[in-house]
Protein backbone atom coordinates (compact mmCIF):
# COMPACT_ATOMS: atom_id res chain seq x y z
CA UNK A 1 0.00 0.00 0.00
CA UNK A 2 1.84 3.27 -0.94
CA UNK A 3 1.42 6.70 0.99
CA UNK A 4 -0.36 9.61 -1.28
CA UNK A 5 1.87 12.61 -2.61
CA UNK A 6 1.98 15.08 0.28
CA UNK A 7 0.84 18.24 -1.65
CA UNK A 8 2.42 21.76 -0.56
CA UNK A 9 -0.16 24.29 1.05
CA UNK A 10 -1.80 26.73 -1.07
CA UNK A 11 0.03 30.34 -1.15
CA UNK A 12 -2.11 31.77 0.97
CA UNK A 13 -2.16 29.61 3.74
CA UNK A 14 1.98 29.90 4.23
CA UNK A 15 1.84 33.04 6.19
CA UNK A 16 0.57 31.61 9.35
CA UNK A 17 4.25 29.89 9.25
CA UNK A 18 6.34 33.22 9.55
CA UNK A 19 4.96 33.63 12.71
CA UNK A 20 6.99 32.20 15.45
CA UNK A 21 5.40 31.51 19.39
CA UNK A 22 8.53 30.11 20.67
CA UNK A 23 10.10 32.81 21.97
CA UNK A 24 8.64 36.08 23.29
CA UNK A 25 10.45 38.89 24.93
CA UNK A 26 10.49 39.66 28.08
CA UNK A 27 9.12 43.27 28.69
CA UNK A 28 8.04 42.90 32.19
CA UNK A 29 9.34 41.79 36.13
CA UNK A 30 6.36 41.42 38.85
CA UNK A 31 7.20 41.51 42.68
CA UNK A 32 4.67 40.99 45.40
CA UNK A 33 4.24 45.15 45.52
CA UNK A 34 5.55 46.41 41.98
CA UNK A 35 5.94 45.68 38.47
CA UNK A 36 8.26 47.19 36.42
CA UNK A 37 7.15 47.71 32.90
CA UNK A 38 9.20 47.97 29.38
CA UNK A 39 7.76 50.12 26.35
CA UNK A 40 9.26 52.01 23.34
CA UNK A 41 8.75 55.42 25.86
CA UNK A 42 11.39 53.95 28.46
CA UNK A 43 10.64 52.04 31.68
CA UNK A 44 7.58 52.32 34.02
CA UNK A 45 7.60 51.36 37.92
CA UNK A 46 4.36 51.12 39.38
CA UNK A 47 3.99 50.04 42.75
CA UNK A 48 1.18 49.36 45.45
CA UNK A 49 -0.24 52.25 47.38
CA UNK A 50 0.52 50.28 50.53
CA UNK A 51 4.26 49.79 48.95
CA UNK A 52 4.38 53.36 47.80
CA UNK A 53 3.56 54.73 51.50
CA UNK A 54 5.69 52.40 53.38
CA UNK A 55 8.96 53.26 50.81
CA UNK A 56 7.80 56.99 50.87
CA UNK A 57 7.94 57.18 47.53
CA UNK A 58 5.26 57.53 44.53
CA UNK A 59 3.37 55.02 43.04
CA UNK A 60 4.03 54.95 39.76
CA UNK A 61 7.51 56.14 38.29
CA UNK A 62 7.52 57.13 34.04
CA UNK A 63 10.90 57.18 33.20
CA UNK A 64 12.16 58.15 29.77
CA UNK A 65 14.91 56.31 28.05
CA UNK A 66 17.18 60.22 28.13
CA UNK A 67 17.17 59.54 32.24
CA UNK A 68 17.99 55.79 32.35
CA UNK A 69 21.63 55.14 32.83
CA UNK A 70 21.66 51.24 32.98
CA UNK A 71 19.69 47.98 34.66
CA UNK A 72 21.61 45.96 37.06
CA UNK A 73 20.97 42.17 38.41
CA UNK A 74 21.54 41.87 42.46
CA UNK A 75 20.43 38.89 44.98
CA UNK A 76 19.49 39.71 48.30
CA UNK A 77 20.62 37.77 51.05
CA UNK A 78 17.75 35.36 51.07
CA UNK A 79 18.41 34.51 47.24
CA UNK A 80 15.95 36.61 45.70
CA UNK A 81 16.31 38.29 42.29
CA UNK A 82 16.41 42.49 42.10
CA UNK A 83 15.93 44.44 39.13
CA UNK A 84 17.47 48.21 39.47
CA UNK A 85 16.90 50.87 37.44
CA UNK A 86 19.36 53.43 37.25
CA UNK A 87 18.61 56.61 36.91
CA UNK A 88 20.87 59.46 36.23
CA UNK A 89 19.50 62.35 37.89
CA UNK A 90 18.42 60.18 41.16
CA UNK A 91 21.01 59.85 44.05
CA UNK A 92 22.92 56.29 44.63
CA UNK A 93 20.86 54.50 47.34
CA UNK A 94 22.48 51.96 49.06
CA UNK A 95 19.73 49.56 49.73
CA UNK A 96 17.80 48.11 47.66
CA UNK A 97 14.75 48.46 49.86
CA UNK A 98 15.58 52.51 50.06
CA UNK A 99 15.78 52.32 45.92
CA UNK A 100 12.63 53.57 44.56
CA UNK A 101 13.65 52.10 41.41
CA UNK A 102 14.15 48.65 42.16
CA UNK A 103 12.12 45.80 42.43
CA UNK A 104 12.55 42.68 44.04
CA UNK A 105 10.91 39.95 41.63
CA UNK A 106 8.63 37.16 42.52
CA UNK A 107 10.40 33.70 42.76
CA UNK A 108 8.31 32.21 39.31
CA UNK A 109 9.50 35.82 37.35
CA UNK A 110 13.35 35.51 38.09
CA UNK A 111 14.10 33.75 34.60
CA UNK A 112 12.57 36.62 32.31
CA UNK A 113 14.82 39.38 35.12
CA UNK A 114 17.85 38.71 32.81
CA UNK A 115 16.32 39.13 29.91
CA UNK A 116 14.73 42.13 30.63
CA UNK A 117 17.89 43.81 32.41
CA UNK A 118 19.62 42.54 29.14
CA UNK A 119 17.09 45.01 27.20
CA UNK A 120 16.81 48.19 29.03
CA UNK A 121 21.12 47.81 29.03
CA UNK A 122 20.73 47.35 25.23
CA UNK A 123 18.03 50.32 24.72
CA UNK A 124 20.46 52.77 26.88
CA UNK A 125 23.28 51.78 24.77
CA UNK A 126 21.62 51.87 21.48
CA UNK A 127 20.46 55.63 22.49
CA UNK A 128 23.58 56.68 23.42
CA UNK A 129 25.25 55.71 20.21
CA UNK A 130 22.55 57.77 19.06
CA UNK A 131 23.64 60.46 20.87
CA UNK A 132 26.97 60.03 20.38
CA UNK A 133 26.63 59.83 16.29
CA UNK A 134 23.94 62.64 16.36
CA UNK A 135 26.69 65.53 16.00
CA UNK A 136 28.70 63.70 13.69
CA UNK A 137 25.65 63.51 10.89
CA UNK A 138 24.38 67.00 11.76
CA UNK A 139 27.86 68.79 10.52
CA UNK A 140 28.54 66.81 7.66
Amino acid sequence: MSRPAIRPAPADLLFTFVWSHRHVAATHVSGRHARLDVSIDGVRITRTASDAARRHVERVYELEWDRIAGATLETSRKGRTIVRVAVADAPAVAKHRDDPYAIKVLRAEAGSAPAVVDLIEHEVQVRRRWREQAPATATS
